[in-house]
């Protein structure tokens, strides 16, 4: 059998470790949990101040792909693009 060290040389047995096991399927938890430690926020930060929604629609490849092009040479996404196009007809509604 293997034995271990924990933090500050306590040694650690097969033995207590199979009873800790059993122990802890029985609902018997030894010693007081520890602080939690997040090291980074999970997920991806948000890139915009409000929620965003996926809008699927089709158009002419023809269109998409001169659209896809209009963004290259802008050094723009397709999604940019996109919602350039959007917000203008907004703007014009409001006008």
């Amino acid at each position: 059998m293997a034995d271990y060290k924990a933090k500050g040389g306590i040694e650690i047995t097969d033995d207590m470790i199979d009873q800790w096991d059993e122990d802890a399927d029985n609902g018997i938890f030894h010693g007081k949990p520890g602080k939690l430690v997040i090291n980074k926020p999970l997920g991806r930060p948000p890139l915009y101040e409000e929620p965003m929604v996926p809008i699927t629609f089709r158009i002419p490849e023809n269109d998409a792909n001169a659209l896809r092009e209009a963004a290259e040479r802008r050094g723009i996404s397709f999604a940019d693009i996109m919602r350039e196009a959007c917000h203008r007809e907004l703007e014009r509604q409001h006008a």
